[in-house]
């Protein structure tokens, strides 16, 4: 965690790596190196796997994608020695151990000869985004891998997400104090991170909505959460404008995700949901991560077209 935060430090200022931020990376990965020797894949424990995750963050801020790229390929071959993610998961109920995961698919921005999804193929990755985001998908994580097809389409499809049964929720969440993020093409991305994580909060907005359509109490205790979390978290400029960064959105809307399942009875119900939530949406950052620059923002702009939606009346739904 050092290390990480040293990392984000010397992004931040620029200039010479100190040697300090060397020797600490230099101990860090000895660590890692000395567990990884004396341990199965499947009995390596969740503090290694929370060493590679900071050691994935860190190389994202002070390394060439590459670097990290490595350390995230390293990652998923243990969560997949493990038993996979959601087996992960499951044998633990902290938050912030579910949380963790979220990271390396948030600052790792895969090399351009591995991204799949370019211009061309933006209707397949929206089928594909549209078939995660409803909570279809069973394949772990760890073993997600997309791919193209070239075969034309006969007539392309018209898709969208009816995520209320009315067509409301009141008051309209273009009305709500976050209204700004779920409207589209008004964000620049310096960083992959900054659309990593817009794209974070949208899809889970989305996907939380969508599992939760039969139930307008929730659906509206989730947005009012999400809503009210916002404000808390957020600054105001002298004009009265939320400061909060894209970064701070997507973790006010995991904050929300959690809290809307912690009123479904049961223990084991709640962590079931938060897993499943997490899970989703990490295949979610896994497909953007593979995707082109323009198919990304595309997919960020249908995501707040759907929540756009709500306040407008239902959609086009698709099975």
């Amino acid at each position: 965690m050092v290390v990480s935060a040293q990392g984000l430090m010397i992004a931040l200022r620029g200039g010479q790596e100190p040697a300090s931020f060397f020797r600490r990376k230099a101990i860090a990965y000895l660590t890692l190196k000395d567990q990884l020797e004396e341990s199965a894949g499947n009995q390596l424990s969740d503090d290694f796997i929370n060493g590679i995750i900071m050691a994935t963050v860190a190389e994202s801020r002070t390394s060439s994608p590459g670097v990290s790229n490595i350390h995230l390929k390293a990652y998923e071959a243990v969560i997949a020695a493990r038993g996979g993610l959601r087996a992960i998961l499951l044998a633990s109920a902290a938050p912030m151990l579910l949380t963790s995961h979220f990271m390396p698919f948030i600052v790792n921005e895969l090399p351009l000869g591995e991204l799949v999804f370019r211009k061309e193929h933006f209707d397949q990755a929206l089928e594909v985004l549209l078939f995660i985001v409803k909570g279809h998908n069973t394949v772990d994580p760890s073993k997600l891998v997309f791919s193209t097809t070239s075969i034309p389409k006969s007539q392309p499809k018209s898709l969208s997400l009816e995520l209320t049964l009315d067509g409301n929720l009141y008051p309209p969440l273009l009305s709500r104090a976050f209204a700004q993020f779920i409207q589209r093409d008004l964000w620049e991305y310096p960083r992959y991170a900054k659309i990593s994580s817009h794209f974070l909060a949208l899809f889970i907005m989305v996907s939380t909505l969508w599992k939760l359509r039969g139930n307008d109490s929730q659906q509206q205790f989730f947005i009012d959460r999400v809503d009210h979390l916002f404000i808390k978290s957020s600054a105001q400029d002298p004009l009265g404008r939320y400061l909060l960064n894209l970064e701070g959105f997507g973790w006010v809307v995991v904050k929300a995700g959690f809290e809307v399942y912690e009123t479904l009875v049961g223990n084991n119900v709640t962590l079931g949901n938060r897993v499943d939530m997490v899970v989703d949406a990490i295949c979610g950052l896994k497909l953007l991560m593979v995707c082109s620059e323009s198919v990304r923002r595309k997919m960020i702009a249908f995501l707040c077209g759907c929540l756009v939606d709500v306040r407008e009346g239902p959609g086009t739904s698709t099975a």
